[in-house]
């Protein structure tokens, strides 16, 4: 079920609430259409439904298990995940994210 959207008001409030609402990408939009009620002023009515992009998908994920020299074991988790095997050498490549990480400007600010 869709839903039915109008907006009203001063013409760049308008114009900036649609696209902050856009950005999200929580929503898919169809058959806008545009008002100018006056100079102003405009007024948008469009009808929404939930975008397919913010549906759950399963992902792919993978634990890389890496053997150091002294006998220690570093273990990733990799989101995303393809593996390249060349031969001689094999590529993971893929998207971790370690919550407890610090952001980088604050460890460049150390």
């Amino acid at each position: 079920m869709s839903l039915r959207l109008v907006i009203e008001g001063e013409s760049n409030k308008v114009f900036n609430f649609m696209s902050e609402v856009k950005r999200t990408k929580m929503y898919r939009f169809y058959d806008k259409t545009k008002f100018t009620v006056s100079p102003t002023e405009s007024k948008v009515e469009c009808y929404l439904d939930e975008s397919l992009q913010m549906k759950e998908k399963k992902r792919n994920v993978i634990k890389v298990v890496l053997q150091l020299s002294d006998e220690k074991r570093l273990e990733i988790d990799i989101l995303d995940s393809k593996i390249l095997d060349l031969g001689d050498k094999t590529i993971v490549i893929g998207k971790n994210y370690d919550i407890f990480a610090a952001p980088l400007n604050d460890v460049a600010s150390k």
